[in-house]
């Protein structure tokens, strides 16, 4: 019984353990994104995002890492994990974030029909008036004849 008792005690101070580190590399993480140290904050996102086990870091370090790939100027890798996340996690509680980023890449990428649906997608007002905001400044700044009537037909 004291074998079985011990053993317990051992893994349940071993998840507290590993919940301590990964919320301080989580913590960590963000302050690297927050100094502009995106290749960094990527790595550390990643680290996080693929610690065995169930923890609530997952779906923020992945969110987290596609904004520091976009900041890096990976436009296309930080589109294919928001995308990922969001077929993954389509209720997730910060979606209309993840809907923000995700047509901030599409309109990069000149896919403006697909950042349009995105910004559609956004229900929080705050978040909503932003991506308008930005979608305005994007198709502000097309000069591209193309472009120009790509968007017009979307």
């Amino acid at each position: 019984m004291k074998i079985f008792s011990f053993l317990v005690l051992s893994l349940s101070i071993s998840f507290t353990l590993l919940g301590q580190d990964l919320r301080n590399q989580f913590a960590l993480a963000k302050e690297q994104l927050r100094l502009g140290n995106y290749s960094r904050a990527a790595s550390l996102f990643e680290t996080i995002e693929n610690a065995s086990g169930t923890h609530p870091y997952r779906s923020y370090a992945q969110f987290y890492r596609g904004v520091s790939a976009f900041r890096q100027g990976n436009t296309e890798a930080a589109r294919a994990i928001l995308v990922d996340l969001e077929r993954a996690q389509p209720g997730w509680e910060r979606r209309d974030e993840l809907l923000f980023w995700m047509a901030q890449t599409e309109f990069a990428l000149e896919k403006y029909p697909m950042g349009i649906e995105a910004v559609n997608k956004i229900r929080n007002a705050a978040i909503r008036q932003d991506a308008d905001r930005m979608q305005r400044a994007v198709f502000s700044s097309i000069t591209s004849r193309e472009s120009i009537e790509e968007l017009y037909k979307s």
